[in-house]
């Protein structure tokens, strides 16, 4: 796998899982419930690595994505 590849499959994990937050748009009240049930699960790269993310972290990517 090259760098480029994993540049890539980071990106793709990063986008599948804020999408899944992005497609349910919790309102205010609920936003911080559901970064938190996001962080709880685990999350599989192409190699069979298995992940977990920070609600923190997730929220920064969120901020990242909206802001361009």
């Amino acid at each position: 796998m090259t760098e480029n590849d994993r540049i890539l499959q980071k990106a793709l994990l990063r986008f599948k899982i804020i999408s899944a937050y992005l497609a349910d748009n919790p309102p205010r009240g609920q936003r911080r419930a559901m970064l938190e049930h996001l962080s709880k699960k685990q999350w599989m790269l192409e190699t069979g690595e298995i992940v977990r993310v920070k609600a923190d972290t997730i929220r920064y990517w969120i901020r990242l994505y909206r802001n361009g």
